[in-house]
């Protein structure tokens, strides 16, 4: 049996190992996971909401919401969704009527579920495993395509946002 050959990342390692040491940090269960967030700060909150919304009191997501979803969303998916909470938020706020959350770890994955399920959301989110460098996704499906923090750790973006750009229904978002 031959062994299929590994992709070199940029330090020399195997782009395979990156990925298993990727998901293992972000799998990790950490308590103190909003202190830790650098939108946590109230100064650099502040400031990202001044430059997105254009007042520093307002938040993103209600932001977003308010302009371009007033009604709500049928169908979102979120990227990198780590433990699952944009996903359970958008849901409860009945901002999305549904949720698909994709990340590479899966215990992370099987935290964001478990997490669905004690509120009662799984009907309503589905998660999975998935290497944004290969993904593939159904054609105009998704109303709104989040990924927060993330771009940044996929290697192949090129395929990435291609692979969102089709998902997305016409007049989507990328946010």
């Amino acid at each position: 049996m031959t062994q299929k050959p590994q992709s070199e990342n940029r330090r020399g390692g195997s782009t395979e190992d990156g990925l298993e040491r990727t998901a293992r940090h972000w799998g990790a269960t950490r308590s103190d996971a909003t202190q830790t967030f650098w939108k946590a700060h109230p100064v650099v909150g502040r400031h990202v909401h001044r430059r997105v919304t254009g007042n520093p009191n307002k938040a993103t997501l209600p932001y977003i919401f308010d302009k371009y979803f007033p009604d709500g969303m049928d169908c979102g998916l979120s990227l990198a969704c780590g433990h699952g909470g944009l996903e359970r938020q958008l849901i409860r706020r009945k901002w999305a009527r549904q949720m698909h959350g994709l990340d590479i770890s899966p215990d992370a994955i099987d935290s964001a579920r478990e997490k669905a399920k004690d509120l009662g959301l799984q009907e309503n989110i589905e998660y999975r495993v998935e290497n944004f460098n290969t993904m593939t996704l159904p054609e105009r499906h998704y109303d709104a395509v989040f990924s927060f923090s993330a771009s940044h750790h996929c290697a192949e973006l090129e395929h990435l946002f291609g692979v969102i750009q089709s998902t997305l229904k016409d007049g989507g978002l990328f946010l």
